[in-house]
């Protein structure tokens, strides 16, 4: 399945939004229009039209801002909190696709075929985990991934690096970098979805299942999120 996304965005916004796009599992293309979009995303300005973005009932808009008037209060409409972070971006942005998943709401967001879950490994209730597996532990990289498409900090790839090489403590990446925290468990998870982050025997370590969560801006206005 192919998503686009697009925005009203300085071009340094979007570079933050095409290389969050890179860890992504599923397939994206950038668009330039609104109407092409699946996701669209705003940094409100004087000029931001926020009355005709409200009518819309698609696509799904990320309005990135700390505050939003009370009209913007759709399932489609999402609150990014700014300055614009790409883990935090990757997080919502998984929401996004489950809920287009669930519900389509664009003509170019089809329902997809259902697929079939990868089966457990033999003795498991569930392939994944509600916790990262990895906290604790020694963990490496089995092959060598292109770090290039992470969009992380110079030391969280020099991390990266080492793990390639070989094992290294969680703990102590975590210690060494305490405001990526939020970033490096996203970039383990995608490794781990990928099947390519291992404990120090060499065992896969399995993705952690994250919250499906309705949207952010359902949160703020004391909304539940559905189940």
């Amino acid at each position: 399945m192919k998503y686009h996304i697009g925005g009203d965005l300085e071009s340094r916004w979007a570079t933050v939004v095409k290389s969050s796009l890179t860890v992504q599992s599923e397939s994206w293309d950038w668009v330039t229009t609104i109407d092409e979009a699946d996701v669209w995303v705003v940094i409100p300005n004087d000029s931001t039209s926020l009355a005709d973005l409200a009518e819309r009932s698609s696509p799904h808009i990320v309005f990135v801002d700390n505050n939003l008037p009370l009209q913007c209060n759709k399932k489609n409409h999402h609150l990014l909190p700014a300055p614009m972070r790409g883990a935090k971006l990757i997080r919502l942005l998984d929401q996004i696709v489950d809920q287009i998943k669930q519900n389509p709401i664009t003509k170019s967001s089809p329902p997809p075929a259902v697929e079939a879950d990868a089966s457990p490994e033999e003795g498991d209730a569930d392939a994944e985990e509600t916790q990262p597996s990895w906290r604790g532990k020694n963990i490496k990289l089995g092959g060598s991934p292109n770090l290039s498409r992470f969009p992380v900090t110079a030391e969280l790839t020099v991390w990266l690096q080492q793990m390639a090489a070989s094992p290294v403590s969680y703990d102590e990446m975590v210690t060494a970098l305490p405001m990526d925290k939020e970033l490096i468990e996203t970039v383990l998870n995608k490794l781990a979805n990928d099947g390519i982050l291992l404990d120090e025997t060499g065992s896969k370590l399995l993705p952690f299942k994250t919250s499906q969560e309705g949207s952010l801006l359902g949160k703020l206005w004391g909304k539940k999120p559905k189940k």
